[in-house]
């Protein structure tokens, strides 16, 4: 089997919690190994990408779009079935110590 192994870089470090990233390319053809090496190679490199950028200011009609959006599929979930109070109530808490904290309200401006 043929594997793909790449070394975190170094600015990384403190986010991924590890050394390397290595998967399985499920194939024991060296030409396959190719073509499924360039795919995830282009994958992982996607998924750093993410931690690299810095946060975007988004307009407000965008900001309204996509909380319309978050709603809209939240309430299609929870419709049916709107879980039991003992969760909700844990949302609320986690929510609240989650600004309470010294970094909390950056987070929270952040994902807005």
């Amino acid at each position: 089997m043929y594997y793909i192994r790449v070394r975190v870089p170094a600015d990384l470090k403190g986010i991924v919690d590890r050394a390397e990233v290595s998967r399985s390319l499920r194939t024991r053809d060296p030409a396959e190994a190719k073509e499924r090496f360039a795919a995830e190679y282009a994958k992982i490199q996607k998924q750093w990408a993410c931690p690299r950028s810095k946060p975007e200011t988004l307009p407000l009609k965008k900001i309204v779009a996509l909380s319309g959006r978050v709603y809209f599929r939240l309430m299609e979930m929870l419709d049916s079935e709107p879980g039991e109070p003992e969760i909700w109530n844990r949302v609320l808490h986690l929510s609240q110590q989650a600004e309470a904290t010294e970094g909390g309200t950056k987070m929270v401006r952040r994902c807005r």
